[in-house]
């Protein structure tokens, strides 16, 4: 991972919080839109029978299946049998919630789910008694059994499928969580009842208000505005907490950027210090080492540079080149490097000879120019003498060198041949 490429998976996640942050979990918005629009409806008995089944549902099951499926879930699998909680009255309310639980104590009841939504009903009635011998000559069948599969008929042929009718769904959650879904059914039933029977009866009517089965309701009621202010709180945390994890990636975002504007990184135990993540981590520590790397080598170059241009160094470069300690002015030579130094001296040797001048041209040049002029004598430009009268000519910038230049130049831009040059080559410089 490049360090761009952290910077922006750092940021990616940065973004993907705060729309976490800004955007509340739906079963808190599910509950906190309930509660505000039904706190009124959920203190007396006439708010209670106009309460939407299919929201309170939602409402009621969740809290009690939440550890095994999501609220999304909950939400739309309700939905999905929505018009059965819907369109049944009381009477078929109370047959479905004995059917259901009459089914569920059998062994079958995986074999049966699927029949209850076959849009054939007499295919459905008709499997649904194969499976447990309804009619069959000398086979006992249980009475809870005969009576559930006798409410499913009476269901089945007096209500039409329509969207909504998944009966396979509403079993599921009475399979997860049975005295939840019971609860839930018999709560829709004894409320669509009294709605049912709210034009002949008073729903203020204390004995009606105080009876165990309203009383249970408000309660369960006040479960649900608690649920909410649970959910609130819960909302809060998690929102504490994420803005908590923004911080330390933006914290996290702006170390980065100031350690790797310093030439070494030192600070790289503190910059990982809050983060949790190991990929995060381990990226960004091997970067510390890239960067880092590049001062250690930059450092190791120059103490090796500094080892082999020793004082010492430059000492036994002159005891193998012949020269004295003592003639020379070791501070202009040492403007060479060791291994240049030691290069110079061989080829002023060779083309110059004398010991005294071989130390004076060291003294004032550098292997660069030591090596042109050594490729210009040996093209027969110039002479040994030349080096002799002329030494300056070793210094790039000297008048005489200048002249030399320019005279080089006008040969090359004329084509002359050099050795027209041989016998008097000096002329090139005077």
């Amino acid at each position: 991972m490049t360090r761009q490429e952290l910077f922006d998976e750092v940021n990616r996640r940065i973004n993907i919080l705060t729309k976490q942050s800004e955007t509340p979990p739906k079963k808190f918005k599910f509950y906190e839109d309930f509660v505000n629009k039904y706190r009124h409806s959920m203190k007396t008995l006439s708010g209670l029978i106009e309460l939407p089944p299919v929201e309170l549902s939602i409402a009621l099951l969740f809290s009690a299946v939440e550890d095994e499926i999501s609220f999304e879930t909950v939400e739309a699998d309700v939905r999905d049998f929505g018009s059965i909680l819907e369109n049944l009255n009381s009477n078929e309310l109370n047959d479905l919630g004995q059917m259901i639980n009459g089914f569920l104590h059998t062994n079958h009841i995986e074999d049966i789910e699927n029949i209850f939504d076959d849009d054939n009903r007499k295919r459905a009635i008709r499997n649904l008694k194969d499976i447990f011998h309804v009619n069959e000559p000398g086979y006992k069948v249980e009475e809870s059994v005969l009576d559930a599969v006798a409410t499913f008929e009476k269901l089945i042929n007096n209500n039409n499928k329509q969207k909504g009718w998944n009966m396979s769904k509403l079993i599921q959650y009475f399979k997860m969580a049975p005295i939840s879904s019971s609860n839930t059914v018999s709560i829709i039933r004894i409320l669509r009842e009294y709605k049912e029977e709210k034009d002949k009866i008073d729903l203020t009517n204390p004995l009606i208000v105080n009876s165990d089965n309203v009383q249970n309701i408000f309660k369960v009621c006040n479960g649900i505005i608690e649920c909410r202010r649970v959910q609130k709180y819960i909302c809060k945390k998690n929102d504490d907490r994420l803005k908590d994890v923004i911080g330390v990636y933006k914290r996290f975002a702006r170390d980065m950027e100031d350690a790797f504007s310093k030439a070494e990184i030192k600070n790289y135990k503190m910059i990982i210090k809050n983060i949790d993540d190991e990929e995060l981590k381990n990226s960004l520590l091997k970067l510390v080492y890239e960067h880092n790397n590049l001062v250690y080598a930059e450092v190791d170059a120059i103490c090796d540079k500094l080892t082999r241009n020793s004082l010492v160094n430059y000492l036994e470069v002159l005891k193998n080149n012949g020269i004295k300690k003592d003639d020379v002015d070791l501070n202009k030579l040492m403007r060479n490097s060791c291994e240049d130094l030691d290069k110079m001296f061989k080829i002023l040797n060779g083309i110059v000879g004398d010991k005294s001048l071989v130390i004076k041209i060291a003294e004032i040049s550098d292997l660069i120019n030591v090596r042109y002029l050594q490729e210009l004598k040996t093209k027969g430009v110039l002479s040994t003498g030349a080096f002799i009268k002329y030494p300056e000519i070793f210094v790039g910038d000297s008048e005489l060198r200048k002249i030399l230049d320019k005279n080089i130049k006008v040969i090359g831009d004329f084509d002359i041949d050099y050795t027209i040059f041989s016998k008097s080559p000096d002329v090139l410089v005077e």
